[in-house]
């Protein structure tokens, strides 16, 4: 099962700290990576015409982020950076290997295509 979700919070998606779900602010989940990977793409557009900020992973892990979006915190008495977080994920952890699901993107059925019309 493949999920995309959102998340906004003083971390980045790719931590995983213990109580990173906390932050999820959306989550789909899809059978198939192909559909997972074209909703990711279409979120992480959006996110992107609407943030100035970005910092993107390989492993379909994004950040965006606008500078003056900021958190008080009272423990270090300072004030922390906002990020709005998107992840795409296989059975709830980071996708680790890229290339086995990107080979599963090409495995689309081929076209057929009419002999006669190349002759």
């Amino acid at each position: 099962m493949y999920r995309v979700i959102e998340l906004f919070g003083e971390n980045e998606p790719w931590w995983f700290f213990d109580d990173w779900e906390n932050d999820i602010v959306s989550s789909i989940e899809f059978s198939s990576f192909q559909e997972a990977v074209t909703h990711y793409k279409n979120a992480w557009q959006k996110l992107h015409t609407t943030f100035p900020e970005i910092d993107s992973k390989d492993n379909f892990l994004a950040a965006f982020w606008d500078e003056k979006e900021e958190e008080w915190c009272e423990e270090c008495g300072d004030y922390l950076q906002l990020f709005h977080g998107l992840a795409l994920l296989k059975d709830n952890q980071a996708i680790e290997n890229i290339e086995q699901c990107l080979k599963s993107l090409s495995k689309m059925p081929k076209m057929k295509t009419c002999a006669l019309k190349r002759a």
